[in-house]
């Protein structure tokens, strides 16, 4: 895992070098410093003492926050108020930038108080970083509607949900995790360590009953390490034998 996270954060290092930076090899100290506080901002905070959160000092908060801090970050990234960071530079949250352009100004042009010149008027005097972040906003409404437009057409070609409809189902979640329902319920505000409590719970009611074939499969595929992975690829070598190539038919 750490080997893992390493090659993605080196590869994100890497891609916000510039061209001189990147052929000089000559890169400032509070430069890195820059780029590693935007990957920890791209990845979550709050895995290391320097950017830990008060939370995570007590055990309880560890377990709500294990495997979500990279959520929490998310959440505020999205609705950071207007600010200023240790390097000078101005942050201010998509969702907030957004929001605070079309509060008044949409409700003043559906009413016809003002007209699109006006809006666009009003959006050339934001600020740079103001606009970024709109556009970054604007950029992922977009892609999330391609992604949902994709899935109308293959779904209803594709009957069976193959490789390529379930992959854009997965990237329409990720794009849509802020106002995914289900995810909040089932995952986000669950503490991993209860699932993980009443899977050795049905392990232990197993072996008291003398069920070999249960206690066998609870420790196998939600216990030990790796055992979600395991279902999912035997899972998929068994639907993969038994129906034919979706390529080749």
């Amino acid at each position: 895992m750490d080997k893992t996270e390493n090659y993605i954060q080196g590869a994100a290092f890497l891609s916000m070098l510039t061209e001189e930076e990147y052929t000089s090899g000559e890169i400032s100290q509070r430069r890195v410093s820059q780029i590693n506080s935007r990957i920890a901002t791209l990845h979550g905070e709050g895995y290391t003492a320097l950017d830990g959160r008060l939370l995570g000092t007590y055990a309880m908060g560890r377990a709500a926050l294990q495997f979500k801090k990279w959520f929490v970050t998310l959440v505020g990234d999205r609705f950071q108020q207007h600010d200023i960071d240790r390097f000078g530079e101005v942050q201010i949250g998509s969702y907030t930038a957004t929001g605070n352009y079309i509060k008044d100004l949409y409700r003043q042009f559906r009413e016809g108080e003002i007209t699109l010149e006006q809006m666009q008027d009003a959006y050339d005097k934001m600020s740079v970083e103001q606009q970024r972040e709109m556009g970054a906003y604007i950029r992922g409404i977009a892609l999330a509607g391609i992604v949902a437009t994709l899935i109308l057409a293959i779904d209803e070609e594709d009957e069976t949900d193959g490789v390529i409809l379930r992959n854009l189902k997965k990237l329409n979640k990720d794009i849509n995790v802020i106002s995914d329902y289900n995810r909040h319920k089932n995952y986000t505000f669950i503490p991993s360590s209860i699932g993980l409590i009443e899977s050795i719970g049905k392990v232990l009611d197993g072996m008291s009953e003398g069920n070999t074939e249960k206690w066998e499969t609870e420790l196998k595929y939600d216990v030990a390490p790796f055992g979600k992975t395991r279902r999912k690829l035997e899972s998929s070598l068994e639907s993969t034998s038994e129906r034919e190539s979706e390529i080749i038919r």
